[in-house]
């Protein structure tokens, strides 16, 4: 048994909350919300649909055979 936690996704509904978020904070959409955002992940990047995918689709495989009982954060570092 394997378990996935992914962290904040970059959805269209995130990209909702984003402006959502830089609107009652008074910023500008663009580049700069982004930024703001990404100060609290610390790989600096959002994590893509696609990356949660191939992590679990990796767990699926042959050369995850040996790999059991874990719990796999794909959150951009946020829980490290």
């Amino acid at each position: 048994m394997q378990c996935d936690l992914p962290g904040w996704v970059y959805t269209p509904l995130a990209a909702a909350q984003v402006e959502a978020k830089a609107a009652a904070l008074g910023l500008s959409l663009g580049q700069t919300t982004k930024e703001h955002f990404l100060t609290e992940m610390p790989t600096k990047c959002f994590v893509d649909p696609v990356e949660v995918a191939s992590a679990m689709f990796f767990l699926c495989t042959e050369n995850a055979r040996s790999i059991t009982g874990i719990a796999l954060p794909v959150d951009g570092g946020i829980s490290a």
